[in-house]
């Protein structure tokens, strides 16, 4: 090639890198502009600041954001223009993460020009020069105050439902307590009416008044139970029962209603052979006590046929199935889809005909699914309607208790005893005094906890029964003074209106043994206070050393109640008696696969197994809980669920040995 070739060759390369250069450049003012609209069109805010935070750059959206001009904002400290205190030291450790090459998202809290406060959501980068090394910082910023705005209100309307959900529950618990006070004296005075010799106009009108006040306290219970289950405070208690008699006496109420209605009430119970079964027959009747009492009240003829059926399942697990059939009234497909829902009635003449208030179906289905099992329900307008209901329980070890102590008994067994009984109410004193006679035992009256401080310290009683919510000094200071200053032991049964399972906690917590919510029957009352005389007194045991338990983490349970072996093995009692059910309706939730039920019952032990040191494996509580959100039971929340129960069931055998 010769000299003039290679010089044309050369000027040829000169020229085709310069087109390189300037198609180079063209797409690059290309890129910028079309990033430049893009940031523009989305009106977001594009700055670029100096390690020190002075602004070299802002594009017109920020300018519009921030109220100032470039002219204002170049070379100026961006922190001291825009943030408050709280913001500029926040801000100076994110321009030193910056220089460090590290990229961020944040909310930002700024004063605009006009000093109103908005909320910027920023996104920021290290800012490269042309040498490849950090220069600063650059950040694309979006105006959010609205959507802040928007935050705020919701918080502040949760909070408002909040203080609302709390409001609530304490007005159901005052008008629980204003509603039961008198009429626990009509019940008990009712009762102990009965009891007497009457003619047969006055054993008629004696029954209406039981109706009634039966009535009305199941009215009562059905709106506290919807709130309790609306704030997820509803539980279920595993105590060993004989199935079929709970049955008869909870239909036992709707015989006489029956006849008077020319409505047949069949009954076909199956044949247990005298098993007993674990669960609460407390809300097992009332679910029936719902269910059949709508197929009465809505039949006006025909019948009203309740059949029970158990089949045997797995291990010492059954299912009890019920079907309520009736020849009523009947629903339509269209209220059918919502009967479940509360207050749900199909309309306005249902109620001024019928009466009720709407809760009985949606309570009896809370419960069910809470214990574990299924309810149906088929209905045919005109044509009546039928309910189909399928729960797991466990068979007990216990036989079929032969040897029921009879209520005349009872009483004998508590002949003499020192009773100091603590009422404000004059109504329910007369309840008290009428049931304590009959036991023959020597009553004490105090009008308030004032006095009944003062009488306690002047004589020996064996056993106080508190009201709890008295003037001057209610039950719970008094508790509280008898324990702590005066260190006596002697029983103690709180009495309340308060149907609230927080205040049994409470109560408990103050010092008091057991509790009775108004208005109870004579039996319960003697009941609880021949449980309570019978036990042995107590006294403080030293402070000691705990032992090691191998077995069993009680290192968390120490914190709590401090290093009296005497408390620990009270906290220990507490944990045998709700911990074995506990894990019996966790085993047979998890058999059934019923999610609704396992997030209820973990939630009941998440704490308590987490202070014996009981941990799931493979998942945390909160992890479960988040796996059970899914559809359907996975592995992962089935062995780690198994996990529980296996280790409850070590820690049992754990704890029993501290008392021992």
């Amino acid at each position: 090639m010769t000299q003039e070739e290679e010089i044309d060759y050369l000027r040829q390369r000169v020229a085709d890198l310069e087109e390189s250069c300037r198609i180079a450049e063209k797409l690059l003012v290309n890129r910028e502009a079309k990033f430049k609209g893009i940031i523009d069109n989305f009106r977001l805010g594009l700055l670029e600041v100096e390690p020190n935070g002075v602004i070299i750059d802002a594009n017109e959206s920020f300018c519009e954001m921030s109220g100032f001009s470039i002219d204002e904002l170049f070379g100026k400290d961006g922190g001291e223009m825009l943030l408050d205190e709280f913001e500029k030291e926040r801000m100076k450790e994110r321009n030193a993460s910056r220089i460090e090459g590290e990229t961020d998202v944040y909310e930002l809290r700024v004063l605009n020009k006009q000093k109103e406060t908005r909320y910027w959501l920023v996104s920021a980068a290290p800012l490269l020069g042309d040498d490849g090394n950090i220069h600063g910082s650059i950040g694309i910023h979006w105006d959010i105050t609205e959507m802040k705005q928007l935050e705020f209100e919701l918080k502040g309307a949760r909070n408002k439902a909040e203080e609302s959900t709390k409001a609530k529950a304490m007005f159901l618990a005052n008008m629980s307590h204003e509603i039961r006070t008198p009429l626990n004296g009509i019940v008990g005075m009712a009762e102990q009416l009965a009891q007497s010799q009457l003619d047969a106009d006055q054993r008629y009108f004696i029954d209406i008044m039981r109706s009634a006040s039966s009535t009305l306290l199941s009215i009562i219970n059905d709106v506290l139970d919807i709130s309790k289950i609306e704030s997820g405070k509803f539980s279920i208690e595993t105590t060993p029962f004989n199935l079929n008699e709970t049955i008869r006496r909870t239909l036992s109420i709707f015989g006489e209603k029956a006849k008077q209605t020319n409505v047949s009430l069949d009954i076909e119970l199956m044949d247990d052979r005298g098993i007993m079964h674990l669960g609460d027959p407390h809300r097992l009747s009332q679910v029936l006590f719902n269910i059949v009492g709508n197929a009465i009240k809505f039949t006006q003829a025909g019948y009203v046929r309740v059949t029970s059926h158990l089949a045997r399942g797995e291990n010492d697990i059954c299912f009890v199935s019920f079907s309520i059939e009736d020849t009523g009234v009947g629903m339509d497909m269209v209220y059918l889809a919502k009967v479940f829902e509360a207050f749900s009635q199909e309309d306005a003449s249902i109620t001024r005909k019928f009466g009720g208030s709407g809760l009985g179906l949606s309570i009896a289905r809370s419960i069910v699914q809470i214990m574990g099992g299924t309810i149906q329900i088929e209905s045919e307008k005109g044509k009546g309607t039928r309910v189909n209901i399928r729960i797991p329980m466990r068979i007990s070890n216990e036989k079929t208790k032969q040897d029921i102590v009879e209520m005349t008994d009872l009483q004998k067994s508590l002949k003499a005893l020192r009773i100091l009984a603590v009422e404000d109410n004059e109504l329910n004193r007369m309840v008290l005094q009428v049931i304590l006679k009959k036991c023959e035992v020597v009553v004490t009256i105090a009008h308030n906890g004032q006095e009944a401080i003062n009488l306690i310290q002047e004589q020996e009683f064996d056993l106080v029964l508190m009201d709890v919510q008295m003037p001057i000094v209610d039950g719970l200071e008094a508790t509280k003074y008898i324990r702590d200053e005066l260190k006596l032991t002697t029983p103690i049964i709180g009495l309340s209106a308060n149907a609230m399972r927080e205040e049994v906690e409470i109560c408990k917590q103050a010092g008091m043994n057991d509790y009775l919510v108004k208005p109870y029957s004579e039996r319960a009352l003697v009941e609880v206070m021949k449980k309570w005389s019978s036990e042995e007194k107590t006294t403080a045991l030293p402070q000691v050393e705990f032992t090691s338990e191998k077995e069993l983490d009680l290192s968390m349970l120490k914190q709590y109640v401090g290093n009296d072996i005497h408390v620990l093995k009270d906290v220990v009692s507490g944990y045998l008696t709700h911990l074995p059910p506990q894990l019996d309706r966790l085993e047979l939730a998890l058999v059934g696969a019923d999610i609704l039920a396992l997030r209820h019952e973990l939630h009941q032990l998440k704490a308590s197994m987490e202070i014996i040191g009981v941990r799931p494996d493979g998942l945390s509580f909160a992890g479960i809980s988040n796996e059970l959100k899914t559809d359907g039971l996975s592995d992962l929340a089935k062995s780690a669920i198994n996990s529980v129960i296996t280790k409850g069931k070590s820690a049992i055998i754990s704890l029993r040995k501290v008392i021992e």
